[in-house]
């Protein structure tokens, strides 16, 4: 579909084009789509890194690229152009790298599944600064370090870190949470 400037939703039907080789949507100005709210692209064996323009998306409120096939490490174009977002699902890829120190600036974050990956490094005091965050799963990764009783998990409701290299005191958890 060369040049057509397609808009919308992709069609369910899609998915049942079982002998369907070669999907082109070029010219379709995705990295343009500045009014993009949710993009969900869950289970579609994508490959490769996750692209850096999701930083242009800036009225994204969900990301859910799970259960793909994306490798490398997680960008800062994220965390810091995309100020409205709330919830991020990236579990079951192969990330690896660090959790950055930026994702402590998506204040509006509620949500934060990066369980099933290959993430190390420690976990980033910076999350404190997410008051809103209910759910933060980063299970069944290789974080290490001391898990500190010190950071402030403000409304959290689900915190799993089971299954990576941490050690030390699980957080204190404030009981009503501060939505505004």
């Amino acid at each position: 579909m060369k040049k057509s400037y397609i808009g919308g939703k992709l069609s369910n039907v899609i998915g049942k084009f079982s002998e369907l080789k070669v999907l082109s949507l070029p010219f379709n100005k995705i990295r343009e789509c500045e009014c993009l709210s949710i993009l969900n692209l869950p289970g579609n064996q994508i490959r490769g890194y996750i692209p850096d323009f999701l930083g242009n998306f800036v009225k994204l409120k969900g990301i859910n690229l799970s259960m793909n096939r994306f490798t490398g490490s997680l960008r800062d174009e994220i965390s810091s152009n995309c100020h409205v977002l709330e919830h991020v699902d990236l579990s079951g890829n192969y990330l690896n790298g660090k959790i950055p120190k930026s994702f402590g600036n998506i204040i509006k974050l509620r949500t934060m599944l990066l369980f099933s990956n290959r993430s190390a490094g420690v976990l980033p005091l910076e999350l404190e600064n997410l008051e809103m965050l209910e759910v933060l799963d980063v299970s069944r990764n290789r974080i290490s370090g001391v898990l500190d009783e010190k950071l402030h998990v403000h409304c959290m409701t689900v915190f799993n870190v089971s299954r990576n290299l941490m050690f030390g005191s699980i957080p204190e958890f404030n009981i009503s949470p501060k939505h505004t």
